[in-house]
């Protein structure tokens, strides 16, 4: 199976991609992208919003031989908060810690961020005072960012472009079995395990095994992205939460196409092509 995707792929990427070139105000666009981040970075400092890593789509891109605009996403997160979170609902840890993407499209810089109508909505979640705090959190990690505006909520519903697997290995052999698969790919690049039970446990806070794997492959992730720049918000990197229900290891991830479905209301032949080679290198990675 793995060697048919990989031999079909290629023929699906020459298919649906054209041969773009570079913004000719690319080095601007770059800079004007790096300032909104630097601005992130003093909300967070004066909110004491811990910073984990940023992916800078359009320099890897480019490193990788791919056009893509400027580009850039950072994740944040504020532990204790997140942790009293999953708590209540462990599937959230899918959509934290918190996000923010600045990028440029059709020559207009525009950011884009994850709010708490839209963790209420997918997961379900009822208004508590942790969800009101974590709602300002995200709103002070975003004031005075130009045109700032939380994802579109038309068309979400509970449980919305959510992948789910069952793993046929105990938790700590299905993270490694995944890990080895998603690596073995060789465009992929590892960007960080977040372990939220051991995250957790600094505050006395009790959580089932769970652990976030964050990765993406820069070429595909550009192509991907290049009509669709916004996925990037929550598809690149790819995020994949493993997590203990009981006796079962439950492993789910983003639906690339209905991501882009929610943020573009369409998607591409390249999104589905992603879609298939994710899903397989993660279903052969756990089942016996």
């Amino acid at each position: 199976m793995n060697k048919l995707v990989l031999s079909i792929i290629p023929l699906l990427f020459l298919a649906a991609c054209s041969s773009p070139e570079f913004s000719a105000n690319r080095q601007d666009e770059l800079a004007q992208t790096d300032a909104v981040f630097a601005q992130i970075e003093r909300n967070a400092i004066a909110e004491q919003i811990q910073p984990l890593f940023d992916i800078d789509h359009s320099r890897m891109a480019e490193k990788s031989g791919e056009v893509l605009d400027a580009s850039r996403v950072a994740f944040y997160t504020s532990p204790k908060l997140n942790s009293q979170l999953l708590q209540g609902e462990i599937r959230t840890g899918l959509d934290l810690p918190y996000r923010v993407q600045a990028f440029y499209q059709n020559g207009e810089l525009k950011v884009r961020y994850t709010d708490v109508q839209y963790l209420k909505i997918r997961h379900g979640l009822e208004d508590s005072t942790v969800l009101t705090r974590v709602d300002g959190e995200i709103k002070k990690l975003v004031a005075d960012l130009p045109n700032a505006t939380p994802v579109s909520h038309e068309g979400l519903q509970k449980d919305y472009g959510i992948v789910e697997l069952v793993s046929e290995y105990v938790f700590a052999e299905t993270v490694d079995r995944l890990k080895a698969a998603i690596l073995a790919e060789g465009d992929t690049v590892w960007f960080q395990d977040i372990d939220y039970q051991q995250q957790a446990l600094d505050f006395d806070i009790e959580l089932p095994r769970t652990m976030l794997l964050v990765f993406g492959a820069p070429a595909p992730g550009a192509k991907a992205m290049r009509d669709y720049p916004s996925i990037g918000l929550d598809a690149f990197g790819q995020k994949v939460l493993v997590y203990e229900q009981g006796a079962k290891v439950n492993v789910i991830y983003n639906d690339i196409p209905a991501f882009a479905e929610l943020h573009y209301a369409d998607n591409a032949i390249v999104h589905k092509v992603i879609k298939f080679r994710l899903n397989s290198t993660l279903s052969s990675a756990i089942e016996d």
